[in-house]
């Protein structure tokens, strides 16, 4: 599991989340959506081929990358140099994201897979 999140309090006091938040099947290639009910977002041909390009010393990464246009933000999501579209949102006054990130371990060890585990938010002008 991968994703970004926030929480929005309603004024009823319900409490919701809306953000961007995939699966990635180790074992099948599948991407699947987590928050939005999309579904399935799409796979990964020959996953197996896919992941041996992967190493310790070049570990795979899945990063997102978000523009906030207008009141909307607008999602891509990387995995290992594949990209993937994913659903808008819009964007509220004082949202805040929190990132997500863990994995069930099948496929191996989820460890080997995913190394060195680190956020960091750029600013493009």
């Amino acid at each position: 599991m991968f994703g970004l999140v926030s929480r929005h309090r309603s004024p009823e006091g319900k409490t919701s989340s809306v953000g961007f938040a995939v699966q990635f099947d180790l074992q099948t290639g599948e991407v699947w959506d987590l928050l939005n009910d999309s579904g399935l977002l799409g796979m990964i041909p020959d996953v197996d081929l896919f992941l041996g390009q992967f190493s310790d010393e070049e570990p795979m990464l899945l990063s997102w990358e978000v523009e906030h246009l207008g009141s909307a933000l607008i999602p891509k999501l990387h995995i290992g140099g594949e990209e993937w579209l994913y659903p808008a949102i819009g964007f509220r006054d004082g949202m805040r994201m929190e990132t997500l990130a863990g994995g069930a371990g099948d496929h191996g060890s989820t460890l080997s897979s995913f190394l060195h585990p680190a956020v960091w938010r750029e600013t493009l002008m």
